[in-house]
């Protein structure tokens, strides 16, 4: 296609960012015709790259066609979702204010038209859902690119097979998907008042991002149960669900009006379902990272906290009081069943002796909480403790590839009905930054399926910063390490957050690692087969920029990665075809 010299478009991959820093190099794009691969109640992503050169273009749309097969079966545009990618700045270090700010393209954002300034790049995400009651074949539309100032439209040729195989839904294939909500940081966003909390004002800015959380498989809850559990890490304060109240006795009594409405949202919303003993409430924590209990005191009529450390009396006997009252609420509620007492990256000492404590505090049945914790692990054979805590996630830098370490453990609780995830944070590579290629999200997935695990944890789904849309830098770690979506602006009619491309990737990751748990179900005999494929991924080398943040080791790191992530998807829809092939001889 003859590029226009006002505006140049290209189709682009959706497995990297496309920046202004690159802009001589994407100039040189020219690709115009794509091909992708389907389940039936899968999704697909595209990108298209738009460029201008000395003058601005204005209203610059993008619009789909119908997709219709060679049976003339067809795929409605409604279907198809176009957005502008939106750009926000970014300070490119790790804990590093002289790093400086890029601009990166990280908010799936409006539809609709834009102008576009001089010299500039600007991209277009665009969303294709395959419906549950598609036909298989081959379908062909195209998408058209037009403007004020273009004398003739852009049309890219887009095709897709879609496979006779259905896309399982999350809850068929027992994937493990857990990030921490923060409704408080929303409240700050908002403009929530106090009196307001958990109340429907305040629910009106958190359902559209849970039922997003939910459609993705998502399973656990976070609750805090003591004030500032993470000892103030994000930029807002995470206060405790859960008020603590020192009666002139000397003893401690306990509010869960926030609490209980936080967690019947999300029961009303479906991601938990106490009656089937289904998804977690995770509590954080009874070791918070500075070990500090706030509460009010009555005998002094202010708020005071104290700091015991794990295992002490003065510790035992707070938390038993706690964990009691506890238990008895949530039985009474009908909770207590997919309720997990849980500790963050705490040393083996403090995990211990919670773990003492939780297992000597039971109900009627002789049951105690559940147990849960993100932690370290050092490698080894000895399983005696952490059989003991439910569920477990396990940092990715703390994992040797070289080594069947984790895969021999995470098959071994597997076998005793144990949950074991994998979680990457600040210092990781690959991760989930607003500075990741977006792909890595997807490979962090096949990693997870190919260390055994059920699934995979990450620590923040909306601690967003003060102004995100904006500016996403924070003091500590990689810009976006604690959020995977962004607010809406303040003053949006109908919308409440926006998507990324970076979950955009996780959410392909997570589709695919389905559809190998599918296969490896139905077709048995492809199952080594398949199992070959997810053990040969190779995992990249982890290096730094020159600012502190996690990065590939090299280019040829950072194309492995690329490579690999779509080396297993290519792999898995083979082995479909395979599968369709051998159920077709059957018949």
């Amino acid at each position: 296609m003859k590029k226009d010299t006002i505006l140049g478009a290209s189709i682009g991959s959706t497995d990297f960012h496309y920046l202004q820093k690159d802009y001589d190099e994407i100039k040189k794009l020219n690709l115009n015709t794509w091909n992708e691969v389907a389940w039936i109640g899968d999704e697909l992503n595209s990108k298209i790259v738009m460029w201008t050169n000395s003058s601005p273009v204005n209203n610059v749309t993008l619009s789909s066609s119908d997709f219709i097969n060679e049976n003339g079966d067809l795929i409605s545009s409604n279907n198809i979702k176009i957005s502008w990618l939106k750009e926000t700045l970014a300070n490119i270090g790790r804990s590093n204010p002289s790093a400086p700010l890029e601009p990166f393209p990280d908010i799936i954002h409006n539809s609709g038209s834009l102008n576009i300034e001089k010299n500039k790049i600007a991209s277009a995400w665009i969303n294709i859902k395959i419906p549950r009651n598609a036909k298989p074949g081959i379908y062909n539309g195209s998408i058209e690119v037009t403007a004020d100032e273009l004398e003739k439209a852009y049309t890219f040729d887009y095709s897709f097979e879609v496979l006779n195989l259905v896309q399982p839904l999350p809850r068929e294939t027992n994937t493990q998907i857990e990030f921490w909500q923060h409704p408080y940081t929303i409240a700050r966003y908002y403009k929530i008042s106090k009196e307001d909390l958990f109340t429907e004002k305040h629910f009106k800015y958190l359902k559209d991002n849970l039922k997003e959380y939910r459609n993705m498989g998502s399973r656990g809850v976070i609750a805090t149960i003591v004030h500032e559990a993470w000892n103030h890490q994000s930029y807002d304060s995470d206060p405790s669900m859960i008020k603590w109240r020192k009666n002139s006795y000397g003893t401690f009594e306990f509010d869960y009006s926030h609490f209980d409405k936080w967690i019947q949202l999300n029961i009303d919303l479906g991601i938990l379902d106490p009656e089937k003993g289904f998804g977690q409430i995770k509590c954080y924590s009874i070791v918070p990272w500075n070990n500090r209990i706030q509460y009010f005191n009555e005998a002094t009529n202010k708020e005071e906290a104290i700091n015991p450390n794990p295992g002490s009396e003065l510790w035992i006997n707070i938390w038993k009081q706690f964990l009691t009252s506890f238990m008895s609420h949530l039985e009474e509620k009908g909770w207590f069943n997919i309720t997990y007492i849980s500790m963050d990256e705490r040393s083996m000492d403090d995990l211990k002796a919670c773990v003492d404590l939780i297992e000597s505090i039971t109900n009627n049945s002789y049951e105690h909480f559940k147990i849960s914790s993100a932690m370290d692990y050092e490698s080894g054979n000895d399983y005696s403790f952490l059989d003991r805590i439910d569920d477990i996630s396990i940092g990715l830098s703390h994992i040797n590839h070289n080594s069947d370490d984790m895969k021999n453990m995470s098959k071994h609780r597997q076998e005793l009905g144990l949950l074991t995830t994998i979680y990457t944070c600040t210092g990781d590579y690959p991760s989930s930054f607003t500075i990741s290629d977006p792909i890595e999200s997807a490979f962090t997935m096949w990693y997870s399926l190919y260390q055994n695990t059920n699934g995979f944890l990450r620590w923040s789904w909306d601690g967003w910063v003060e102004n995100p849309l904006e500016n996403v830098s924070y003091k500590y770690w990689e810009p976006g390490d604690p959020f995977l979506i962004y607010p809406a602006e303040k003053d949006s009619i109908g919308k409440t957050f926006y998507s990324t491309p970076r979950l955009e990737k996780l959410k392909e990751g997570i589709r695919d690692i389905n559809k190998a748990k599918y296969l490896m179900e139905k077709a048995p005999n492809l199952k080594n087969s398949i199992e070959n494929l997810i053990y040969s991924l190779k995992r990249p080398n982890k290096g730094e920029n020159s600012y502190g943040s996690a990065v590939a080791a090299s280019k040829e790191d950072r194309d492995l990665t690329i490579s690999e992530a779509n080396r297993m998807k290519n792999g898995i829809n083979n082995f479909a075809r395979e599968f369709i092939s051998l159920t077709m001889k059957t018949l």
